[in-house]
């Protein structure tokens, strides 16, 4: 009789950038030959302080800001973008990764103050490196540790 075992090295902690908190992404998708990851922030968390936390890791990166589109904020450093938009679920955002990140957003839709929560959606960045199964095993293994 043969047993097999599966093994697989699990870091620590993933590389993600600091101002989010925490290195495995709510959300992982491929969009063309982009990846693209969701991180959300902590309800209490307001913008002015998720942007000034990521103004000051990105820019000494290389990032540039383009705050256009107020309160949203987006930093890009070519191919790499980090955007920082407010939704209450990740089905009110659509997503496009051209070129640019294409964000839209149904602002007819009031959202309550308990619907609002900030989110990063990073493109090629730190946190878009893993493949979607070892998200998916990762993910699964998060909620296994959290409801125990």
């Amino acid at each position: 009789m043969m047993v097999g075992f599966v093994m697989f090295r699990v870091k620590s902690r993933l590389p993600s950038y600091d101002f989010l908190g925490h290195g495995l992404p709510d959300s992982l998708f491929e969009s063309g030959f982009d990846k693209l990851a969701i991180y959300d922030f902590d309800m209490l968390d307001s913008n002015k302080d998720i942007v000034q936390r990521a103004r000051a890791e990105l820019i000494p990166l290389g990032f540039v800001e383009d705050s256009s589109q107020k309160p949203w904020v987006r930093f890009s450093n070519g191919a790499l973008e980090v955007a920082i938009v407010e939704s209450a679920t990740h089905q009110d955002i659509n997503y496009r990764a051209t070129p640019t990140l294409v964000i839209t957003f149904d602002k007819s839709r009031e959202l309550t103050e308990r619907q609002r929560i900030w989110r990063a959606i990073v493109k090629n960045g730190k946190g878009t490196e893993m493949s979607i199964k070892e998200f998916e095993i990762r993910r699964r293994i998060k909620r296994i540790l959290v409801t125990q």
